[in-house]
């Protein structure tokens, strides 16, 4: 996504605009002359912040291209909202050639138990563009979001204790999520991997049987 940028100058435009679309969703666009920022902030029909970005001595000129693009990401944010209500499993069997079976979607039957957030949505993109969140539910099924701002190329990959590929997927998306079902992997400790081009996040699974649990934890 291309913003058109500009040098910050305190009367290029005025200083606050919002937009509504026909689902009530919204965003808007601030600039603060003081601290020499702009906040542009996108929230869904209830009035809850979904996705926030600042932009420290720059504002956006609010041309007809802009507008449309903020329009763009507002659906495209709404949609990965709307999403996280349902999982739209795939059947995860440890093979050769590491391919997934697929399988009919099933909503979630039980809450998430286990979730890590390992960057937060408030980071600037200069800082962090590319964000990880994993999840794993007491049924086994796991769902992993990216958002990758800069659409770089990611590789998202589950491993064994040896190395070896259960799952493994490229992707230059700038919102991508999977949902996957790992009921039938076996006992033992695997490795969840989202590596982008300048950071790369890591978490450990332990699946155990008798009685069956899954435990998620991020590696620092």
């Amino acid at each position: 996504m291309c913003f058109v940028l500009s040098g910050f100058v305190a009367a290029a435009q005025a200083d606050y605009y919002a937009k509504t679309d026909s689902s009530k969703a919204y965003w808007k666009i601030q600039t603060d002359a003081a601290s020499q920022q702009t906040k542009i902030r996108f929230f869904n029909s209830h009035h809850e912040p979904i996705y926030q970005e600042t932009l420290s001595g720059r504002y956006v000129k609010l041309t007809d291209h802009n507008i449309r693009l903020f329009d763009s990401m507002l659906q495209r944010l709404l949609t990965n909202q709307l999403l996280s209500a349902e999982v739209k499993s795939h059947e995860l069997v440890a093979t050769t050639t590491g391919v997934p079976n697929h399988v009919t979607s099933t909503p979630l039957s039980k809450p998430v138990s286990t979730s890590y957030v390992l960057a937060s949505l408030n980071e600037p993109l200069e800082t962090n563009p590319l964000r990880s969140d994993v999840a794993i539910n007491t049924d086994g099924r796991m769902k992993i979001q990216v958002v990758n701002l800069r659409q770089e190329p990611m590789l998202v990959m589950i491993l064994d204790d040896q190395g070896r590929y259960i799952f493994k997927e490229k992707s230059t998306l700038t919102h991508y999520v999977r949902n996957l079902n790992l009921t039938q992997l076996a006992e033992g400790k695997f490795r969840v991997e989202v590596s982008g081009v300048q950071k790369s996040y890591n978490y450990k699974l332990l699946i155990r049987s008798n009685p069956q649990s899954y435990r998620l934890v991020a590696i620092p």
